[in-house]
């Protein structure tokens, strides 16, 4: 996807757990999952150039926002 389509990827800052800013690019979207039912998949870049390992989250919280999602992960 990266390779393909970048474009799909956008910038979103959140605060980390320590007030710091963090830059991330990010691709959400709601997906239907057979099993699970519908949830929100997240991957995110750390580098505006994605070639780093991304991370991938799968969330309950559909209504939530990719800078939601990334601040609250800051603070596991």
């Amino acid at each position: 996807m990266r390779a393909q389509h970048p474009e799909s990827f956008r910038m979103g800052t959140g605060t980390c757990r320590n007030g710091t800013t963090k830059a991330y690019w990010l691709f959400t979207k709601v997906v239907r999952l057979k099993k699970y039912g519908a949830k929100r998949l997240a991957i995110v870049h750390e580098q505006a150039a994605l070639h780093d390992t991304p991370r991938y989250f799968l969330t309950d919280a559909k209504h939530w926002e990719s800078t939601r999602l990334m601040e609250t992960w800051s603070y596991r």
